[in-house]
């Protein structure tokens, strides 16, 4: 893809006309490549500030062209019909943080003479027209679009609801019982329930709250209210040859709400006196009856709900609709929507009042789908002047069938039989409404507000039982309303507290929003502190109910979260001061109303609002889209596939305060660095096998790009293909693969990128990862989860799921889970991967590294523009695509750069003829520096460096164990000739370490990774150098003939052999050797090797479980985590080499006791005397399992004051809990002496011996 400027003013077509010479644009077929897709080429062009006001269109001129090969028009053949002469443009406007861009979009060959041509370069010619409207508000400044303060900032405010459109009651009885005393001083305020317009649009979205007139009626204050249920314009129908009108349901609430205040002079209704000639006089319109009942789904997901009864249990059903003063010669339709799930076709039969009308037929299931839809119009000829119509349906026997809902148009009389009558005309000109008043009630008629205009009440005049008005436009909608009737009460909700979003700060960096229930609020505030204190951000943290107040009048609605995200983007001068992150902090479900049998037991309050698509049958096209949140530039949420997103949006899917707590424990931790070390410069790619290699190609395909662009990063391939499968009875299995996932999540990883098959309860055909799996991962380094597979997350639904069990694990697991909710295609899922490779690793152009949400935006909108050949992708498979994770956070923190400078004492050169060799059996000296991007050196640097060796380059065949058409090759670093940590003083570094006599002996480069932290952990480097040879032996061999000293044990160092250990101890090994401990796995047998009972199954390889002590080659030491193991006595063999391939072993005998307690072996107290906060610090011998720690406070009398348990795990065995010295109730306690107990329980529920000690608390204020 090309990327070019579009100067002001300076367009290809105005100097096309004018004769300048012009650039021509040249394409590059390196790239534009024909293979199993037809190329395209693709270009975005910047546009003026002013973009908005202008239409543009696109088209290529001066083609030069070339004939395709044979081998070209082969392949083309296949994959085209027909290609025109000159090429179709596509062309749109796309916005991305305020700057318009020009999509430019076309097939870059042509058929000529019934030849195909190839386009080499060609004039792409640009115009420009004016726009015939541009939007009055638009154009206008935010501070004119939007209010500077709520009206709910002031006052004492009630709110109230109503399910159903209609005209209701205040009385003054009511208005009492909800705080108001005097009806002349109620105000009311609100535009009701119907579901917001998704496309923004500047001239018709509400602002803040509006008020609304009240009528003094005979018996209270009335007005008309707007339910959950609205009718949209009336549209030319054909078969029913009429204007018809389709509804819309709110589908986030099942009532729509108004607000309550009181004040000096109400709005009252004004007269408005139509005078000019009317062309019509209307005594009928067009009314509609609705009958839908939500209640059943036949899939977990998607907007939509069906009828509850199900047309399998008995094959016919007959449904009443009410049909008052219906004209029998009217035009009337039926719109009937119906539903199955059957491998059969089902056949719907129709009648109304009797009288049958033509059947349709719903198709059958298919690949992906659990429901099938159909619908068809009717014209209805057979209106009775019977009140009620009659719709009978009978589908095909044995077919599940439900309906979804019945739509009734028909001409009805104005007649105004009740107390009030709602109608609209059919015509936008100017007409007289006459209309019937049989009881002679005392009638006034109003015409219905929206956001541009207020409620009037139409002059009019009653003659007899007619009542006449004018109104310039029919098709505005009225209603005639009998003023001294009674009418029904809205419901009262309760009294709101005072808010005012609209005067919060809009130089905001990100927004996180909570549920209504408050119980989430705490723990979201303290992740909002931590970026403020570590980050420099500025984080607002608001209730979704506080946002619906402003948004959308107190009604749950999705659109209201993009309203209030688009004021603040609105009300920001540039892009940069726009927020960039929005946080959905709580959970989400696909039935926002939990109006089915999954759902209807949850509150809502605890949960936040999910944007899902009409489509609720497919695993394909249905989605959760949470993108919508971030769509904010005006004309923007109606064509979803391909807007821009403007913001990085992430969800914490959590619904209790515990499970809340536990993942901002995990985001401050890691926010802070406490894991600090080289795990977080790891990144670790899996491919899953099968179809012919196509997820390994994939998952090569990313790994092969973070080599290029970031080859800083410590990249660890494992293929599911290169170890060996195991066939048993119960299917497949690769327990390698399993094992070295494991491990590598125990040693911990920045990223973990995954591409295969998955489903919600584990990844690939043979299960290598299940739910158990990510609930037992116990190491506290936690990736970044990336999965380019199927269903990984779907985290509006009630399924457990891999991406949301990982999260949630309570300490590790996943830091967050970048992947699917729904099914997804192995093609788009790697352009979405390569992309969000990029830049999760990558910078802008200052420098800066990206964020999570930076990440997922910047990926989503390359998709649409881009980049080379990395992928376009207009379908909805990008928005299955959700991140879980906090989009503020940044994974990894390397913001410096570690350099190498020599190797024993050889400078490191660009020129490979005096690379420098590193050669077996010699010690080597490396030296190095860090220093920033713009290569200044850092001498304040001083911490710690980890070096990593690797060996030369290997190719690895794999084993076809799924019988692809050749077996799948790649290359790789996977010997590992040294990796030890050594000290960094004023930014600089020297390291000492043994190359060991198994090496390659290829004479190829060799490869030097570099991480290094501060002694502060908190400034980072990384960096990498390739620039030396392996290979040859060393003329002045170390002379070393004895293996390694070894010493093991179990748990605790103090732990003698036959000691009796719970049921997954943690087996710990210090070696020394003047030589060097030898991890390459290079020779055979040459590994380092734990062997428990002599078993094969319970042979482990530690090669990559080592590490050295710190700046000594010399010295180091094994920790691992035992598989569960047999209750008994066994007995373990550990052996070790060194680098001059000397061994050593080792036995020891232990004893598994399930039922052995925990042993608390210290505790203590970090402050104490404590004055502010401190921490409660155990020492036990369960590193490494996860347990529950449980500290309780209480005073000399032994009453319980605070009691606070927490899950966690410590890989060294001492685990700390903190306390701000307050009692259970939030009081702070007071200056005294307290007892506190603790207590940990084991992960198989077994407690230890509770530990007491003396607190002193001073000057607690």
């Amino acid at each position: 893809m090309k990327f070019r400027h579009l100067l002001s003013g300076i367009f290809l077509f105005s100097a096309v006309l004018s004769g300048q010479a012009q650039d021509f644009t040249r394409l590059d077929w390196d790239v534009l490549h024909i293979d199993s897709l037809v190329p395209h080429y693709t270009e975005v062009i910047p546009l003026d500030s002013d973009f908005a006001a202008y239409d543009y269109t696109v088209s290529v001129r001066y083609p030069e062209l070339r004939p395709l090969t044979e081998a070209e028009t082969v392949r083309l053949s296949a994959l085209v019909q027909q290609l025109p002469e000159n090429p179709e443009v596509e062309s749109r406007v796309g916005i991305s943080r305020k700057q318009g861009y020009l999509d430019v979009r076309f097939i870059p060959i042509v058929c000529r003479d019934g030849r195909y041509y190839k386009i080499l370069s060609c004039q792409i010619a640009i115009d420009r027209h004016r726009k015939s409207r541009v939007s009055r508000v638009a154009a206008s400044s935010s501070s004119e679009r939007y209010a500077a303060s709520s009206v709910l900032s002031q006052g004492r405010w009630v709110k109230i609801r109503v399910a159903e459109d209609g005209v209701y009651m205040l009385t003054a009885s009511e208005l009492k019982k909800m705080g108001f005393s005097d009806p002349s001083r109620v105000k009311l305020y609100g535009y009701g329930g119907h579901l917001q317009d998704e496309e923004f649009d500047a001239d018709n979205d509400y602002d803040d709250l509006s008020e609304v007139p009240l009528y003094p009626g005979k018996n209270g204050l009335l007005f008309y209210a707007r339910g959950v249920v609205k009718w949209n314009d009336p549209v030319y129908n054909s078969t029913a040859m009429a204007r018809i009108s389709k509804h819309t349901v709110n589908n986030y609430s099942t009532h729509g709400y108004y607000f309550l205040t009181e004040g000096d002079a109400p709005l009252s209704f004004t007269t408005e006196e139509y005078a000019g000639a009317v062309a019509t006089q209307d005594t009928t319109f067009m009314d509609q009856v609705l009958y839908e009942r939500d209640e059943y789904a036949w899939f977990s997901g998607g907007r939509r709900l069906f009828d509850s009864y199900d047309y399998y249990n008995g094959n016919s059903q007959t449904y009443k609709l009410s049909t008052p003063e219906a004209v029998a010669s009217g035009a009337a339709s039926l719109r009937v929507v119906f539903t199955a799930a059957s491998s059969t076709r089902t056949t719907v039969e129709t009648e109304v009042n009797g009288t049958a009308l033509t059947s349709f037929s719903v198709g059958t299931l298919g690949s992906y789908l659990k429901g099938v839809s159909a619908e068809r119009t009717f014209a209805v000829r057979n209106m009775s002047a019977d009140p009620t119509t009659q719709v009978s349906i009978s589908t095909t026997q044995g077919n599940h069938a439900r309906l979804d809902f019945l739509e009734l148009n028909y001409t009805r009389r104005l007649s105004v039989d009740d107390a009030y009558l709602h109608f609209r005309g059919d015509k936008s000109t100017a007409t007289e409404f006459v209309l019937s008043n049989p009881s002679g009630r005392n009638l006034a008629v109003w015409r219905l507000g929206d956001a541009s205009r207020l409620p009037v009440r139409m002059s009019g005049q009653a003659a007899g039982n007619t009542y006449r008005f004018k109104a310039e436009r029919a098709s505005d909608q009225y209603v005639a309303v009998d003023v001294d009737a009674e009418f029904p009460k809205p419901e009262y909700v309760g009294e709101i507290a005072n808010q005012n979003l609209h005067a919060v700060d809009s130089l905001l960096d990100m927004v996180i929003i909570v549920p209504q229930s408050g119980k989430l609020t705490a723990q979201a505030e303290r992740l909002a502190e931590a970026h403020t204190r570590l980050d420099g951000m500025k984080v607002l943290v608001v209730r979704a109910d506080q946002i619906y107040n402003e948004f959308s009048s107190g009604t749950p609605d999705a659109t209201a979260y993009r309203r209030f995200m688009k004021m603040l983007y609105d009300r920001a001068a540039t892009a940069d001061e726009a927020p960039r992150y929005l946080l959905l902090f709580g959970d989400a479900a696909w039935d926002n109303r939990m109006l089915s049998s999954a759902w209807k037991q949850e509150n809502p309050e605890d949960y936040l609002l999910c944007y899902e698509s009409d489509d609720s049958f497919s695993d394909i096209s249905c989605y959760v889209m949470e993108d919508y949140f971030g769509l904010l530039d005006d004309g923007e949420g109606s064509s979803l596939k391909t807007e821009k997103v403007d913001l990085g949006v992430g969800r914490f899917p959590v619904t209790t305060e515990q499970d809340a707590r536990n993942l901002v424990d995990k985001t401050i931790n890691y926010m802070e660095n406490r894991e600090a070390g080289s795990w977080k410069n790891t990144v670790v790619i899996l491919g899953d096998d099968g179809d012919d290699n196509l997820h390994m190609k994939s998952a090569e395909v990313v790994a092969q790009d973070i080599e290029k662009y970031n080859p800083e990063y410590d990249l660890r391939r494992i293929y599911w293909d290169a170890y060996p499968i195991v066939t048993s009875t119960t299917g497949n299995s690769y327990p390698e693969v399993h094992k070295q996932i494991n491990k590598q999540m125990e040693e911990g990883a920045l990223i973990v990128n995954y591409t295969g098959h998955a489903a919600t309860y584990g990844l690939s055909h043979e299960f290598v990862l299940v739910l158990d799996d990510f609930k037992n991962f116990t190491s506290t380094k936690v990736p970044l989860w990336v999965t380019a597979a199927c269903d990984v997350m779907p985290f509006d639904t009630r399924t457990e799921n891999v991406g949301e069990t990982a999260l949630l694990n309570p300490s590790a697991g996943a830091l967050a889970f970048f992947g699917t909710a729904r099914t997804v295609y192995a093609d788009d899922n790697l352009y979405m991967n390569r992309y969000f490779s990029h830049y999760v690793l990558g910078r802008d152009e200052n420098g800066r590294r990206y964020r999570l949400g930076d990440a997922v935006r910047l990926s989503k909108v390359s998709l649409l523009d881009p980049e080379g050949d990395m992928g376009y992708d207009n379908t909805q498979n990008k928005l299955h695509y959700a991140l879980l994770g906090d989009p503020a956070l940044l994974v990894g923190g390397a913001e410096y750069r570690v350099v190498l400078d020599s190797i024993n004492g050889k400078s490191i050169s660009s020129d490979d003829e005096s690379w420098p060799a590193l050669s077996a059996g010699t010690l080597a000296r490396v030296s190095g520096h860090v220093e920033r991007l713009d290569g200044t050196r850092v001498p304040s640097f001083t911490g710690s460096v980890t070096t990593q060796v690797y060996d030369s380059k290997q190719q690895i065949t794999c084993n076809n164990n799924a019988g692809a058409k050749t077996p799948f090759q790649f290359n790789t670093r996977d010997k590992i000739l040294f990796a030890g940590t050594d000290s960094v003083r004023n930014g600089s570094f020297s390291t000492t370490f043994p190359v060991p006599l198994d090496i390659n002996y290829s004479n190829n480069s060799g490869r030097m990774v570099f991480y290094a932290v501060s002694a502060d952990r908190k400034e980072e480097a990384n960096g990498y150098s390739e620039q030396f040879f392996v290979g040859g032996t060393g003329s002045d061999l170390l002379t070393d003939t004895l293996g390694p000293e070894i010493r093991v044990w179990l748990n605790d160092i103090e732990s003698p052999a036959g000691a009796r250990v719970n049921t997954t101890p943690m087996f710990r090994a210090a070696l020394k050797d003047p030589s060097g401990i030898n991890t390459t796995g290079n020779g055979i047998g040459h590994d380092l090797e734990l062997v428990i009972d002599d078993n094969p199954v319970t042979t482990y390889n530690l090669n990559s479980s080592y590490v050295n002590e710190f700046g000594d080659y010399q010295e180091g030491s094994v920790t691992y985590i035992l598989p569960q193991l047999s209750a008994g006595k066994h007995k373990m063999r550990f052996r070790a080499w060194d680098t001059m391939n000397n061994s050593s072993m080792v036995e020891y005998e232990f004893e598994v006791d399930p039922g052995l307690r925990p042993n608390i072996t210290r505790l203590y107290a970090t402050q104490n005397p404590a004055r502010i906060t401190t921490n409660f610090v155990f020492a036990y011998d369960r590193p490494g399992e996860t347990c529950d720690f449980t500290i309780e406070v209480m005073d000399f009398a032994g009453r319980k004051l605070w009691q606070h348990t927490e899950r966690g795990v410590s890989g060294e065995g001492v685990y700390s809990v903190p306390w701000n010295l307050t009692a259970g109730g939030g009081a702070r306690l007071g200056t005294g002496v307290y007892f506190y107990r603790a207590v940990v329980t084991s992960s198989d529920g077994v407690k230890s011996a509770s530990e007491t000690e003396k607190i002193i608390i001073l000057g607690n204020k």
